[in-house]
């Protein structure tokens, strides 16, 4: 049943997935240990150690989730979990876009690794080659935030200033940072040089009441509308969801709703919310659709307003299986850019579903299946662009340690793009022509050219971060 209720903190989970399949047996053993041992200092999360011996690499990644582009397309947002727990938290680091396009073309223009950077030819793939982030990641450009963070997005200001926000299942918060693409830096109200965010950044109770509604658990999934100035969360427990109100006048934002009980609990005892789109951005009263893993159905949201508060309300359905029978597991949701069509990215069977969302004639989502294509096992995120050739799906492929690209108008496979192990966050450079995916299982962020034409068109050309490798070796 849904409704709104007091909800009790859970453990989180170590990351985006448990890792299984082809992509673990590229762990090293420290790593797969670590990964295990994780589980069980979950049971006791909240006694982590502190102090300078356990702070989390300031330019470096640490199990990578959630990657976003700032509306600026200056710099590319990655979220670092620390999923097991080596650290005392997780970060939020701002890579300089133009600097990674400066590798690239040195990579590509020479075929030789530039002898005043720190990087070096990638084993795998070999025309690749791989830099340490500090290349990339501004001094001051980090901030440290709760563990076990899943996701980011981020909201244009005003001002100029972009806002990030990042769902954190360690606490569970969702954490707001401000970036400011002039100085490069983050602010997230904590003190000193690589500073942890503050409690007035961290968004854990409804109107910032001590006595509302905490935050549901397993905050895992965000969707920004810079625009129509709200923020939506799903949550991995519960079949949650979590609503802010967010200013673009750059006020702080607010936590206004949380509805609980979604979808409802499968034959596993699974009952969780995945993914967040929304069909037309910008407009506040517009459809938001949501996707779970525990029911073959896709609800659309509504904001309303309720006696001055913003509040969610469930809209109309889409029952996935009339795209195909038995279906679950759905993940990742990403819209066309005129909003006519969405993709759904659906575990059982293997595919990337696309649902007709174009108006019909009462001005409503028509939801009528159009068809699917098959896909790797365990995809996950899901990114749609049109960087040149018309219109790609790019869905990361967490098992296999892929990124397929989708030709939504043919529905055919163009690419398979081998980027890393555990590949989940994905975001797309148009102005330059890339694709970023966080591989969560090797501590890296690769780079996809997506130049049309380009002799490595659909090909990693990068792969950034190697210091925490270096550590593990």
């Amino acid at each position: 049943m849904i409704g709104r209720s007091r909800t009790t903190r859970g453990n989180p989970a170590p990351g985006p997935e448990r890792p299984r399949g082809r992509a673990v047996k590229s762990l090293s053993a420290r790593r797969s240990a670590a990964l295990l041992g994780a589980f069980t200092a979950l049971a006791a999360y909240g006694c982590t150690a502190s102090g300078d011996e356990v702070r989390p690499p300031e330019r470096d990644f640490y199990f990578p989730t959630g990657i976003a582009m700032s509306p600026g397309g200056e710099a590319l947002g990655v979220v670092s979990a620390n999923s097991d727990l080596r650290y005392d938290s997780g970060t939020l680091a701002a890579v300089d876009v133009g600097e990674v396009r400066a590798l690239v073309d040195e990579w590509l223009g020479s075929g030789e690794v530039p002898p005043d950077r720190d990087c070096r030819r990638a084993d795998d793939p070999p025309h690749a080659m791989e830099c340490s982030a500090v290349e990339v990641v501004p001094a001051g450009a980090s901030v440290r935030i709760g563990n076990f963070a899943s996701d980011v997005a981020f909201q244009e200001l005003s001002s100029g200033m972009a806002r990030a926000f990042v769902p954190v299942r360690g606490d569970p918060s969702i954490t707001y940072v401000d970036f400011d693409p002039e100085t490069f830096t983050l602010d997230c109200g904590g003190a000193g040089e690589f500073s942890t965010c503050g409690e007035d950044h961290r968004l854990q109770r409804l109107q910032d009441d001590g006595d509302s509604d905490p935050l549901p658990p397993e905050p895992f999934g965000i969707y920004v509308d810079g625009d129509g100035e709200y923020v939506v969360a799903t949550h991995l427990e519960g079949a949650g969801l979590s609503l802010v109100d967010a200013p673009q006048s750059g006020e702080p934002p607010v936590l206004t709703d949380v509805l609980l009980g979604v979808f409802q609990t499968d034959g596993r005892g699974l009952q969780s919310t995945v993914g967040v789109a929304a069909r037309t951005p910008g407009a506040r009263n517009g459809d938001i659709y949501v996707t779970s893993r525990s029911e073959a159905t896709l609800r659309s949201l509504h904001i309303v307003d309720a006696g001055g508060r913003s509040e969610l309300t469930i809209g109309r359905t889409f029952d996935l299986q009339r795209l195909a029978a038995p279906s679950n597991e759905a993940r990742g949701i990403a819209f066309s850019e005129d909003g006519g069509r969405a993709y759904v990215v659906n575990r059982a069977p293997p595919s990337l579903q696309m649902i007709d969302t174009a108006p019909d004639a009462r001005g409503r989502p028509a939801n009528e299946p159009i068809g699917s294509v098959g896909l790797c096992r365990e995809g996950s995120k899901v990114r749609v662009a049109d960087v040149g050739r018309g219109e790609r799906a790019y869905v990361a492929c967490f098992a296999s340690g892929d990124v397929w690209a989708i030709d939504t108008a043919r529905r055919a496979v163009d690419a398979v793009i081998p980027v890393g192990s555990g590949p989940d966050g994905l975001a797309v450079s148009r102005e330059e022509s890339l694709l970023f995916v966080s591989n969560f299982l090797d501590d890296s962020v690769t780079v996809v050219d997506l130049e049309e034409g380009s002799n490595t068109e659909h090909r990693a050309v990068l792969r950034l971060g190697l210091g925490a490798r270096r550590n593990s070796e």
